[in-house]
């Protein structure tokens, strides 16, 4: 959304303007602050191969896209938090690319290694300022998913949610 405001006033003109037949005019612009997180992902589904320990699940990749123009900060931008602990289960989580649509910042792993989700927030992107103040971010990016196997896994599913965040500041 862009709104410009003009500001007129014929009756407080100063003398000088008065007298070249020049009419002030104040403008003031703004813009107003968007932010558009969106994936066309429902849901995501982890099979494994075996059910013994350390094994590891197939990876699910997840597409999304962004377009924000007011990221403030620039370290653990995109925290994701999963709902609840899986038994004998822990999620993974990287970022494996990030395509700039026009922004002056990307996003870039927060960390070289794939990071462990739990109910708290974990970190997955930093911002890297590209020009300017570096608060407009659009573009594509994916994350990977892996299921690593704790202990022997017994028969059956488990559920939990992905909540993913973004920081301003």
């Amino acid at each position: 959304m862009f709104v410009l405001l003009l500001l007129a006033s014929v009756s407080a003109l100063p003398a000088q303007a008065q007298e070249d037949n020049q009419l002030p005019l104040p403008v003031e612009v703004s813009a107003a602050p968007v932010f558009f997180f969106n994936t066309p992902a429902s849901s995501l589904e982890f099979n494994f191969d075996n059910f013994t320990r350390r094994s590891e699940s197939d990876t699910v990749q997840v597409a999304y896209q962004i377009q924000a123009n007011d990221i403030r900060g620039t370290r653990n931008v995109l925290m994701i938090q999963q709902s609840d602990l899986l038994d004998g289960v822990d999620l993974f989580a990287s970022l494996e690319s990030f395509s700039d649509l026009g922004g002056t910042a990307v996003l870039v792993k927060s960390r070289a290694e794939p990071v462990l989700l739990s109910p708290s927030a974990q970190p997955v992107a930093d911002k890297q300022v590209l020009s300017g103040t570096g608060r407009i971010v659009w573009g594509d990016f994916t994350i990977v998913y892996k299921a690593v196997a704790r202990e022997d896994l017994e028969g059956g599913s488990q559920a939990a949610i992905l909540t993913l965040s973004f920081l301003g500041d």
